[in-house]
């Protein structure tokens, strides 16, 4: 059964994808790349950072990395809310690279101070971001002349026309002291070409800063690219399928937004009012008369860097739940109105996406109609199984068996936005018990190691081609790398504004993870297929 759907992988949409990936099983972590530091970066993870873990990767029985988003997201710690789906954030520059840095003695002051600072319990974003900001400005000062002259920036300004309209979306925040723009003057809205050169002219100074960084910030990714190539490891990205309503994006392209809506969720019985998420919604209408430039554009800079993507939100492209403004969840209607239509609309949008890249997608499809994954299936793009949530619906011991997992799909414990695995043993004995029982285990309240790693080797030997799951989950395997308090493990609570979402950092540093015998073994162990 599995090696005919394998077959049909081959024959669909994403053959090409396929192809270029393989159709053995893949085994992955997945990273949030602020929750990492090392010894030449306390504040956050950086960039280079990932090329220990890349060339750890094979010593363990692993051939992915999976992150989470790591654009822009101007002064949001949510990774979620990017301000541009083009531009990286630079909070994850590794600013010891940067060139001629080694010969400026104040340079190398300033970046020994930010070193020397003892690495926080909690990641705290906006210090990051405000040391790392301040650093890079004193680099420009000293050091575009020189940049600005050399082939490679020249190539990158032809390649990504893009950062032109980004740089200068930042200068204008900065001038008007809010990203807030639809508070600005009419004269820095809706602008044609020849405003935005007259614009571009009168803030070059600040353009040319923003272009420099997010130069640096591609050229960096781009060597960890090679790096995990040169490790046969693929790398994996993330598309947040929304953008913030205050973002370059809707500035540059307020005819691709329909901005008297905002994006939710419809009333269920978890929330009976609905969601409204404040994202704006889109004009699929107009996104579709540009041939859908803007997601091809995205696409087009991911692949630089990445050789796999997560489609957040998949179902999304089939049907938005769109809210008039200034009106709660419960008050939206989807769109398309018509679900006759829903169907093909997102496998018309995502053929457009497959034709369009070499990445192969793998959708965020949990909790979705049967007949939306059936598409998915047939256009050849991966889905999510959450091992705990995989019923056979026949009550009791009810887990789907791990050889009847759906080929294309990936197998996770747990992600960013759910309960960690220790939460969900604690919190949901039901479930819990259940399980243990499945496994032939007395169930206790606390999930010791060995049981850990016992489900851990279930989620890599499920019947899916990709098996990943968070760094946390492995390093939960040996208590002194994990916090005391597990609930201080999960990263994000969906849907509740919180001081603890996206603050989450690893107890050991990159070099201690990498160097770790012991969790080697362990992962090792639990990666090799029996």
């Amino acid at each position: 059964m599995q090696e005919l759907f394998k077959k049909q992988l081959l024959k669909s949409a994403c053959s090409a994808q396929w192809k270029k990936i393989g159709l053995n099983p893949h085994q992955g972590i997945i990273i949030i790349l602020s929750a990492l530091h090392s010894k030449k970066s306390p504040l956050c993870g950086e960039f280079l950072d990932l090329i220990p873990l890349i060339e750890w990767c094979p010593k363990i029985g692993l051939d992915f990395i999976q992150l989470l988003p790591i654009n822009d997201s101007g002064f949001d710690n949510s990774p979620y809310n990017p301000i541009s789906t083009f531009a990286l954030n630079f909070i994850y520059l590794s600013l010891h690279s940067l060139p001629h840095f080694e010969k400026n003695s104040v340079l190398q002051k300033t970046l020994q101070k930010m070193q020397a600072q003892k690495v926080s319990k909690n990641f705290n974003y906006n210090k990051a971001r405000a040391q790392k900001f301040k650093f890079l400005e004193r680099y420009y000062l000293s050091y575009f002349n020189l940049i600005e002259k050399e082939s490679t920036y020249k190539s990158f300004l032809k390649i990504n026309p893009w950062v032109y309209e980004y740089g200068l979306y930042c200068a204008l925040c900065e001038e008007h002291q809010t990203d807030q723009w639809q508070l600005w003057p009419k004269s820095c809205k809706s602008l044609n070409s020849k405003q935005k050169e007259a614009l571009y002219e009168k803030f070059k100074e600040r353009v040319d800063f923003y272009i420099m960084v997010q130069f640096f910030c591609f050229s960096q990714l781009t060597s960890v690219k090679k790096a995990a190539e040169k490790n046969k490891v693929f790398l994996m990205g993330d598309l947040p399928f929304l953008v913030s309503k205050t973002s370059c994006d809707v500035w540059s392209n307020p005819n691709l937004f329909l901005m008297n809506y905002a994006v939710g969720s419809p009333p269920d019985d978890l929330t009976p009012d609905g969601q409204n998420w404040n994202f704006p919604a889109y004009n699929w209408k107009e996104l579709a008369k540009t041939d859908y430039k803007w997601w091809k554009t995205r696409l087009k800079i991911s692949e630089t860097f990445f050789h796999i993507y997560r489609l957040d939100h998949v179902i999304g492209f089939f049907r938005t739940w769109n809210i008039p403004d200034n009106k709660k969840g419960a008050e939206g209607h989807f769109v398309p109105k018509d679900p006759n239509l829903w169907l093909n609309h997102g496998k018309d949008f995502l053929t457009v996406l497959i034709k369009h890249s070499k990445m192969l997608p793998i959708g965020e499809d949990l909790v979705i109609p049967q007949t939306i994954k059936d598409v998915l299936r047939e256009l050849g793009v991966c889905g999510t199984s959450i091992l705990t949530w995989q019923r056979t619906g026949a009550g009791g011991m009810d887990f789907v068996p791990f050889p009847l997992y759906t080929a294309a799909t990936i197998t996770h414990i747990a992600s960013h936005d759910t309960v960690t695995l220790a939460q969900w043993w604690n919190k949901y004995p039901k479930v819990a018990k259940l399980y243990a029982l499945w496994k032939g285990w007395k169930y206790t309240k606390t999930l010791d190691s060995k049981k850990r790693q016992s489900i851990l080797q279930d989620s890599h030997q499920t019947s899916s081609l990709f098996h990943a799951n968070l760094l946390n989950e492995y390093l939960a395997l040996f208590p002194k790398m994990v916090h005391k308090d597990y609930n201080k493990e999960r990263i994000n609570y969906p849907g509740t504004p919180s001081k603890r979402n996206w603050r989450y950092r690893f107890i050991p540093s990159v070099e201690q993870i990498v160097n770790s015998r012991k969790l080697s073994d362990a992962i090792k162990a639990i990666t090799t297929l029996p």
